[in-house]
């Protein structure tokens, strides 16, 4: 009987494969993009996002152009299993104004960064969650968010 690790993990739940592609360092990151670069007036929400075996994110957002007023709010929100209710886990402390690419990194339980890009906040990343971009006015505002899942 050939019991080759590689046979094992593909015999195994979905649960236990990711764990031991953890375990095994053969799980890999993840790029996708969260939002279509468009015009936009209103807060904007990705779907909810489900990766229940990455510990953190990187997010990007992309300012194609900028009325230069109110600016915008990168966040990142948590979604509670039970209630279904969505908790703010970190948040970029300053508004993008410009045409830029500004960065938030959340996870692998470490520090926080002063920094306001890329702002690093350390945590536990949920199962499923939200990127939210907050305008501060009404003004019109062109802008893409891309994000990489990293085990």
């Amino acid at each position: 009987m050939d019991l080759n690790l590689a046979t094992l993990i593909g015999q195994t739940e979905d649960d236990e494969k990711a764990l031991l592609q953890r375990l095994l360092g053969t799980q890999r990151k993840l790029t996708a993009q969260g939002l279509a670069n468009a015009a936009r007036t209103t807060q904007t929400n990705t779907a909810d996002i489900v990766a229940p075996t990455h510990r953190g994110i990187i997010v990007y957002l992309h300012v194609a152009a900028a009325s230069g007023t109110g600016g915008l709010t990168l966040r990142i929100q948590g979604k509670d299993a039970f209630t279904g209710a969505y908790v703010t886990l970190a948040t970029v402390s300053t508004a993008v104004t410009l045409v830029s690419v500004t960065s938030l990194i959340f996870g692998g339980g470490g520090g926080s960064s002063g920094a306001s890009s890329p702002a690093i906040v350390g945590g536990i990343l949920p199962d499923v969650f939200r990127i939210i971009v907050i305008p501060g006015d009404a003004s019109s505002y062109t802008y893409a968010v891309s994000y990489i899942l990293v085990p």
